[in-house]
């Protein structure tokens, strides 16, 4: 069996609009380390992170690991204040070599720039993250397409983002669907149970929706437009 890889670098941004694929990236990334939940200290909060949380941090990274080659850190890099973010950026400038941070944000704009220019930036174009997010996305229109208009209505109200990350949302969701066509038309199997046509309307449909928002719709009223036009499907492949 092949060894995984360790990470050549120290601090990773995980840039996504839902936090879901976030985490799933950043758990996906610890797996494959080999990082042990002991050597794991996770500051994710709907809440402000103040200073006090990044002296926490410090007080964690100053021990060796217990279980783990490395320890790690994720934190919610949008709910740091401007101060917590000086200090995590001298952190960062300090911190030993045998440590990870992962910094989680649905855009990289949130965080001050000599933060992000310390990082590895990691989104929807980077090859861990797109098995990530193909995985995440099959089980998700999956259940979606075999949903009744209903039940798609109920999961629009739980999805609504604002408008700036629903529109890159949408943006990876046409990108999702062309390589499903892909799929499709080249290898004779797509990653979800539509055919060909169908995945033309939903690129159509779903490139009509974005423009909706662009031109300042009403963000549920414009995923209501997609959501209601998607054909159904009983299952995904």
């Amino acid at each position: 069996m092949q060894k995984n890889k360790p990470l050549t670098f120290q601090t990773y941004i995980v840039e996504h609009p839902d936090f879901a694929v976030r985490e799933s990236i950043i758990k996906n990334l610890l797996t494959k380390q080999n990082v042990q939940p002991v050597d794991i200290l996770w500051l994710i909060t709907q809440h402000s992170l103040t200073i006090a949380e990044v002296q926490k941090m410090i007080r964690f990274i100053s021990f060796k690991p217990y279980a783990s080659l490395t320890k790690a850190v994720i934190l919610s890099g949008h709910r740091l204040t401007p101060e917590a973010q000086q200090a995590l950026l001298k952190t960062l400038e300090e911190s030993a070599g045998n440590n990870l941070f992962f910094i989680e944000v649905p855009r990289r704009e949130l965080l001050l720039p000599t933060i992000i220019s310390r990082a590895v930036l990691l989104n929807s174009r980077s090859p861990v993250v797109s098995e990530v997010i193909g995985a995440s996305q099959i089980q998700f229109w999956g259940a979606i397409l075999r949903f009744s208009l209903g039940d798609r209505l109920k999961i629009c109200g739980e999805i609504i983002k604002d408008r700036s990350e629903t529109i890159l949302w949408l943006e990876e969701q046409i990108h999702f669907f062309r390589m499903c066509l892909i799929s499709s038309i080249t290898q004779g199997r797509s990653r979800i149970e539509l055919s060909n046509i169908h995945l033309v309307q939903l690129v159509r449909l779903t490139a009509i929706t974005r423009d909706l928002l662009e031109k300042n719709i009403s963000v549920k009223l414009a995923l209501d437009h997609l959501f209601l036009g998607i054909p159904q499907s009983p299952a995904l492949s």
